[in-house]
């Protein structure tokens, strides 16, 4: 099996399966236990925080993996998977995904930009100024210039 190019931290969206990503893991939190709904299982979860040289992003680990990872080493994620929740994205292992310990570490690890924050996949639109003059599509002088309010109240 061909290796494939690993993709930087920095390339990843919140639609992507990335094949390969390399990171160094930077801290890992305090695990939490976390009833899943669906079967009702109670699982232990921790947030690590990885990076590589070109950002940074949150990792969540389950279970086993959480003793499997430790902080200031480098590792491979193979067929991980991006999730999203309130709009930030986060990395997991996913269940087709594997760890592997990488024996060079990263070097030179990148704070920003943080993917983990709130639409950091999301390319900002630039938004239409609004005419300072208060005319309407037909160029006439719209009610809220003429002085009335800008809403028809009936």
């Amino acid at each position: 099996m061909a290796e494939s190019e690993p993709t930087s931290i920095a390339q990843l969206k919140p639609v992507f399966r990335p094949p390969l990503v390399i990171f160094k893991v930077l801290d890992i939190n305090e695990p939490r236990d976390v009833r899943v709904k669906r079967t009702g299982l109670i699982h232990r979860v921790a947030d690590a925080t990885v990076a590589d040289s070109t950002g940074r992003i949150t990792l969540t680990l389950w279970d086993f993996d959480i003793d499997e990872v430790a902080a200031g080493k480098t590792y491979m994620l193979r067929n991980g998977r991006i999730n999203v929740r309130d709009e930030c994205m986060s990395l997991t292992r996913g269940f087709s995904g594997e760890f592997h310990a990488v024996s060079e570490p990263i070097a030179r690890v990148s704070e920003s930009p943080d993917m983990s924050r709130p639409f950091a996949g999301v390319t900002i639109r630039r938004r239409r100024g609004e005419s300072g003059k208060g005319r309407n599509f037909q160029g006439t002088m719209g009610r809220e210039a003429r002085g009335f309010c800008s809403r028809k109240s009936f």
